[in-house]
């Protein structure tokens, strides 16, 4: 978890690992209930709080160990749709922008995190001059992937970065899109990087191709072959070029 704390960068690094005791003890974030969705709300009014709750319950130089539930450690996200719920009734929008980023890299190799960090620090600066502060910040670190054609590290080990923004109204949407648009630009050409699929997609058409080509030819062969006549189509896969006629979103 990446923190930026009055303009001071800091970070919290977490280890996972399965366990089969009985004993409990939950991440702060990892419950849900009342508390945990009146904080939902503080975040999305005021963002930049985030950091400083992080801050509050993991001090640095101070390990702690939780144990969670399978699934509170998997479906954390559920407390948000409870948060989004009740400002729905009140009549406020919400929700959240997210985005990822893939940097490969090597692990075997000394400072092989060198270009994921100069990227971690150059998306925070983005974010501070475009003044969006993210409710979280976080990098993972990915083995390599199956191959999956349009995956992002097939053969490469790999760093995950995320950065998600709470919503709480249209205003800043633009802002925030903008940025997104700017880091996919530079994380596939001065990174090597690519924006991870699985979540918003805030990138140029042709800055997309551009960053999954390899992939993209493949698919496109195994449409002639598999689906000549184009019933399998998606948005994103407009979006990629694989199809010779536009689909309505």
């Amino acid at each position: 978890v990446v923190m930026d704390i009055g303009g001071q960068l800091r970070t919290m690094v977490s280890r996972h690992r399965y366990d089969a005791t009985a004993k409990r003890k939950p991440t702060v974030v990892h419950k849900r209930g009342k508390l945990r969705m009146m904080v939902e709300v503080l975040v999305r009014r005021f963002p930049s709080i985030s950091s400083r709750l992080w801050k509050v319950n993991w001090r640095p130089g101070r390990p702690k160990r939780f144990i969670d539930e399978v699934s509170g450690a998997t479906f954390f996200m559920d407390s948000s749709y409870d948060c989004e719920k009740l400002l729905a009734r009140i009549g406020r929008r919400s929700g959240v922008m997210q985005q990822s980023f893939v940097i490969t890299t090597d692990a075997r190799e000394t400072g092989s995190a060198k270009k994921t960090e100069a990227f971690v620090l150059e998306a925070n600066e983005a974010f501070r001059a475009a003044g969006v502060h993210p409710g979280m910040f976080d990098v993972g670190f990915l083995p390599p992937n199956e191959p999956f054609v349009l995956s992002s590290n097939t053969d490469k080990d790999a760093f995950l970065v995320s950065a998600a923004f709470p919503v709480w109204g249209p205003e800043l949407m633009p802002v925030i899109a903008e940025v997104f648009d700017e880091l996919s630009h530079r994380c596939h050409r001065f990174y090597g990087g690519q924006v991870h699929l699985t979540k918003q997609v805030f990138c140029s058409d042709e800055e997309l191709r551009l960053s999954y080509v390899g992939g993209i030819d493949t698919i496109r062969e195994l449409r002639r072959r598999y689906d000549p006549d184009g019933l399998l189509k998606t948005v994103l896969g407009e979006r990629l070029g694989l199809y010779d006629q536009t689909i309505k979103p």
